[in-house]
């Protein structure tokens, strides 16, 4: 069958547009207009709509226009969808919050006493967002006395609790002074725990829950084509040009982790600081402990919003978005979203600003659809156009951020913008009858989480964000894929979950995804049942490489020789070319990648700005294909030479072995199959 031009369906994945709503937007409904414009442009089909300036959601008043707007747009062929914007993080929570449905911050800090007597000050700091998040509330939480025998070193038979000891000098929202009276330790050191109370829900109290179902509920009457979440987090902590030491807490978050550990918040939060005097491993288990938990602060509140929306607004509604923040494992983003890209409950793998390939293809992985969409945003429309036909190869599709934008970039619903991504837009939905087929990759990348947010007991590799600086899992990975090694990167969860399947001929399966070989970045502080399956995998000669230190386990305790020596032939020198190490073969496709199927894909932008065809010729099945195209082409041939599909934008030929398959004097866009 041959489709031409007006023939080729649209494609059932969506093309989708960040929508800005303030008051200029309902005033005089101009968003009747927007919906408008973006119909007559034919080419999004989903607008995302977000609160901006102030304007609330919750507003009853705002009601009617989004009944009208989503009608309209449903007569227009276009779904809306409704950003979940509670009060807590862009607008302020006026209701007062108990203080056991509050998320804290934690500071630390420590005083010497000195004749009898210790006196400590604390003031909040580091919270992003105080106008929006005010501290309601101060209070101590812990206080220890004990002899420091070195930097972060303690004699163990001195630790004392001393919080009872402690007066109440002064305190308020924000602020406190404490006096401790401690006779008999004069030179001790004590360590101090404050908790600031901060107007915004623990993500592990009702807070959440109750409000994002209350959003649902109240506009249950409205047919949204589904709900997001954008960059759902903790309460940011966040100063760049400081030092941040503190640590998430709430009552609802120390139950739900001393259920899940066993182990008591407040101790563990001085043994992240400080070591017995000869122990090795108290301080790096507790760091692993904490940080292992918070991970996944932010999951059990997206499952809540995933279920309650299918409920709401039907199973096969969208959901959304992305909760990659600052796309960093070296900054905020672990304190913010817990890096927890990878367990999001989505179809679509969802990220933004450019977030590196390989991260993108180990969630797409996990997701039921194989296309990857990453918000943007730019002053200059035509990185949009770069962007969009560079990413449209490996299966990556933009979600243009935003409509009514007049403050991060361009407004991508301007006319302008419109009309100028519209070819482009165009030739990439293309390549959507290609789906769901994920790039060819050799490898698979598997990083140990705990040697990312451990520094520990180096200290030079103590980052300002109390992280491990030394790591380099993006950039490292992305090197690979820049270099034609694609690749998907996953945490070791997966291994923890048995997600990772080791087939017969020693290759690995992930998400039903084939990878020749497997590389294990910086095992430093990896769980024991994640060092027994590298043990047994390497034993059993599959394809398995590690890279990187490894001497302690995630509970510090020191890996046993037998361990390391059945780990020790997999090892990778430290200044190993990976690529020959694992023998790596790099894409060699100009422009284009191979796809899992064996199929072709390619893309280039100039050959649409300038409308100049762009020639092919490639081996697939045993023939000689030739065919030349503008933007987008792909092709896929089974084992017996027979074509399967082809897809190309204005292609004027298609041959095989020398013979026209298809031929267009002006050019076409075409689908055959």
């Amino acid at each position: 069958m041959i489709m031409r031009g007006n023939e080729i369906p649209k494609s059932r994945h969506p093309h989708i547009i960040y929508w800005y709503w303030t008051d200029e937007v309902i005033k005089n409904e101009k968003y009747l207009r927007d919906i408008d414009t973006v119909a007559k442009d034919g080419i999004f089909t989903l607008m995302v709509m977000t609160a901006r300036d102030g304007l609330d959601f919750w507003s009853p008043s705002i009601y009617p226009h989004f009944e009208k707007a989503v009608a309209y747009g449903r007569e227009k062929g276009i779904g809306v969808v409704l950003q979940l914007f509670p009060s807590g993080f862009v607008s302020r929570i006026e209701e007062a919050l108990p203080k056991n449905e509050m998320t804290a911050i934690v500071n630390d800090g420590e005083c010497t006493v000195s004749g009898g007597k210790a006196y400590y000050h604390d003031v909040t700091r580091n919270a992003r967002y105080p106008e929006f998040c005010p501290v309601d509330e101060t209070e101590l939480v812990k206080a220890y006395a004990f002899c420091k025998t070195a930097d972060g070193v303690y004699d163990p038979s001195t630790l004392t609790d001393v919080t009872e000891s402690a007066t109440i000098v002064s305190c308020e929202p924000g602020s406190i002074d404490l006096e401790f009276n401690l006779p008999s330790r004069d030179g001790d050191t004590v360590y101090v725990l404050t908790a600031h109370y901060h107007r915004a829900g623990d993500l592990y109290g009702p807070y959440y829950p109750r409000v994002y179902c209350e959003i649902m509920d109240r506009y249950r009457d409205v047919p949204f084509a589904g709900v997001v979440l954008d960059e759902f987090k903790n309460l940011p902590a966040l100063d760049f040009k400081k030092t941040l030491r503190e640590r998430y807490y709430g009552y609802h978050f120390k139950a739900a982790f001393e259920n899940k550990t066993g182990c008591d918040l407040d101790r563990t939060l001085f043994d992240m600081r400080y070591a017995p005097q000869g122990d090795t491993a108290t301080r790096p288990a507790a760091i692993n402990r904490y940080f292992n938990f918070l991970r996944r602060s932010t999951e059990g509140i997206e499952n809540v919003v995933t279920d309650y929306s299918r409920q709401v607004f039907g199973e096969n509604s969208f959901l959304g978005l992305h909760n990659t923040f600052h796309n960093s494992f070296e900054n905020d983003e672990i304190y913010a979203t817990g890096c927890n890209w990878w367990n999001l409950p989505r179809r679509y793998a969802q990220t933004d600003e450019c977030m590196v390939f390989p991260v993108r293809m180990g969630m797409a992985c996990r997701c039921p659809e194989s296309l990857t969409y990453d918000m943007y945003y730019h002053w200059d429309a035509s990185t949009f156009y770069t962007k969009a036909m560079h990413d449209a190869k490996f299966g990556g599709r933009i979600h243009y951020h935003a409509m009514n934008d007049y403050l991060y970039g361009v407004d991508v619903g301007s006319e302008t913008f419109l009309s100028s991504i519209h070819e482009i837009e165009k030739k990439i939905d293309l390549l959507n009858e290609f789906d769901p087929v994920l790039p060819s990759m050799e490898l698979l990348v598997v990083f140990c989480f705990a040697s990312i947010y451990n520094w520990y007991p180096d200290e030079t590799a103590r980052t300002t964000f109390d992280l491990n600086g030394k790591n380099d899992v993006l950039e490292r990975v992305n090197r690979l894929w820049n270099a034609g090694y694609y690749n998907a990167l996953i945490p070791d969860d997966a291994i923890r979950n048995d997600e990772i399947v080791r087939n017969e001929d020693g290759s690995f399966s992930y998400g039903g995804h084939r990878f020749a070989k497997l590389l294990f970045l910086y095992p430093q502080y990896a769980d024991k049942k994640t060092l027994d399956w590298l043990s047994d995998a390497a034993s059993q000669q599959a394809s398995v490489f590690l890279y990187g230190d490894l001497s302690a386990d995630s509970d510090g305790q020191t890996v046993s020789r037998e361990l390391y020596d059945s780990l020790a032939p997999a090892f990778l020198s430290i200044d190993a070319d990976i690529p020959s190490a694992l023998g790596l073969t790099p894409n060699s496709l100009l422009n284009g990648c191979y796809l899992e199927d064996g199929s072709a894909v390619f893309s280039d932008l100039s050959s649409l700005s300038d409308h100049q065809p762009l020639p092919v010729s490639i081996d697939l099945g045993g023939h000689r294909w030739e065919f030349n195209y503008e933007g987008v082409a792909a092709i896929q041939v089974n084992a017996q030479g027979k074509l399967v599909r082809f897809v190309s934008g204005n292609c004027r030929y298609l041959m095989r072995d020398g013979k026209a398959v298809f031929s267009s004097d002006s050019g076409e866009d075409v689908v055959i199959r």
